[in-house]
């Protein structure tokens, strides 16, 4: 799906894939929450570990709005990533620091458009069998999704 943006009256138009966009700034949000914005590709950003923490969640949904046009590849460098958002204590404690409303994305909504990426095909041909039992436990069981962010906040 491709769209011809401009930056105004004057300036040209270029083709822009909204998709593939969404897709990828996305997956740069979870790269930056997953790995920190020390990372070689994205040195002297500190600023992206505050947008990225603020931010992701709301281009999960807009990419889930697509998952069937997403390309597999995507589908499943992103589905890791969630999957190790929500299964690292360290990464999840980082996030929910920096997230400062983070009691209002703990609702249904939000976890459906998580299990909605862990329910993608691509996605699920791609995990080990440790990984797949983790998936399918959630999906079995929703809320647990939620639970190792519980027991941190409970701490805090």
């Amino acid at each position: 799906q491709k769209w011809e943006v401009s930056a105004g009256d004057g300036f040209p138009e270029i083709g822009v894939d909204i998709i593939e966009a969404k897709v990828v700034t996305l997956k740069t949000c979870l790269e930056v929450i997953c790995y920190g914005s020390s990372e070689s590709s994205f040195k002297n950003l500190f600023f992206l570990d505050d947008y990225a923490c603020s931010q992701w969640s709301n281009h999960l949904g807009s990419a889930v709005e697509h998952i069937d046009e997403i390309e597999p590849g995507y589908k499943k460098v992103i589905g890791k990533l969630l999957m190790k958002m929500w299964r690292d204590e360290t990464v999840l404690t980082k996030w929910l620091k920096l997230k400062s409303d983070y009691p209002s994305l703990f609702t249904a909504e939000f976890e459906l458009l998580n299990i909605q990426w862990f329910k993608d095909q691509a996605f699920l041909d791609s995990l080990l069998t440790g990984d797949r039992d983790w998936i399918d436990k959630k999906l079995q069981e929703p809320p647990e999704l939620f639970r190792l962010a519980a027991n941190i906040l409970s701490r805090e």
